[in-house]
């Protein structure tokens, strides 16, 4: 399947100063969302140079053994605000993803006037060694839990977005798994992919959530580097009958993001 079905939005225009200009790339992006939950973004004004040097770092702590990782993020002074996941420690449907993280809150790395408040900012390491690796799905089929999540991939990609153009219902990442394409998502320079969380659904119904899954290479390594928000955690996020604000919705699906431990 092409990886450009996913459409290419410009958020310049998103922003731009005409009118018409901006109308026709909002309708661009709300239909790619209606249909994948997901879109490219380019024109974004994230200088490649500060994507590269995140790559580039990453590398100097996901490299090291387990001891040493556990070690520098314990004695780091960072344990408040961040979350060192160790690989295949975390589970979709009990099945372990194959990666690990560090994943940083907004206090952490915030500049002077850039913060979101509830951001994170993560780096997942793909690491795989040894005659047991065979089966190229890292990560099963899965639903963020978050408003928007910006994906930065390798040259080795990875992630594949659901094709929901001609679904409806249940968006449940079980149903989809059993009905859907899912579509290789490789951004061409300059471009990140976007994905709307459950989140957003919540608060925006005419719009769907992405249901996405992490398919690579055997035997090879590299990072996908994952930018997401949630609203501040007392905003209402009603869905059909099931009324709670996003800390009681976090709490239920997602209870490791408001709690900062090594899981090992």
């Amino acid at each position: 399947m092409d990886s450009c079905q996913i459409p290419s939005v410009s958020y310049s225009e998103l922003l731009h100063d005409d009118e018409d200009t901006r109308k026709a790339a909002g309708l661009e992006l709300v239909k790619s969302l209606d249909e994948y939950g997901a879109c490219r973004l380019r024109d974004h004004g994230i200088a490649q140079d500060i994507i590269d040097n995140c790559f580039g770092k990453s590398w100097g702590f996901f490299e090291r053994s387990l001891e040493e990782k556990v070690a520098d993020f314990s004695n780091s002074g960072a344990m408040t605000a961040s979350r060192f996941v160790p690989f295949g420690s975390e589970k979709i449907r009990d099945e372990p993803h194959l990666d690990e993280t560090m994943e940083f809150q907004h206090g952490v790395y915030e500049l002077e006037g850039t913060c979101k408040r509830n951001s994170f900012f993560a780096p997942y390491y793909y690491s795989f060694e040894g005659i047991n690796d065979t089966n190229p799905l890292r990560v099963p089929p899965h639903i963020d839990p978050t408003t928007m999540l910006f994906n930065f991939q390798d040259s080795h990609g990875g992630l594949e977005v659901a094709d929901l153009s001609n679904t409806t219902g249940c968006l449940s990442a079980t149903s989809v798994e059993r009905t859907a394409n899912f579509i290789p998502v490789h951004c061409q320079p300059g471009e990140f992919l976007v994905l709307a969380g459950h989140v957003l659904r919540r608060l925006v119904p005419n719009v769907k959530h992405s249901v996405h899954r992490v398919k690579r290479p055997v035997g090879i390594s590299g990072f996908h580097l994952n930018y997401w928000i949630v609203p501040d955690l007392d905003t209402s996020c009603d869905f059909g009958e099931k009324k709670e604000d996003v800390a009681a919705y976090l709490a239920r699906v997602f209870p490791a993001a408001l709690r900062n431990t090594v899981q090992a």
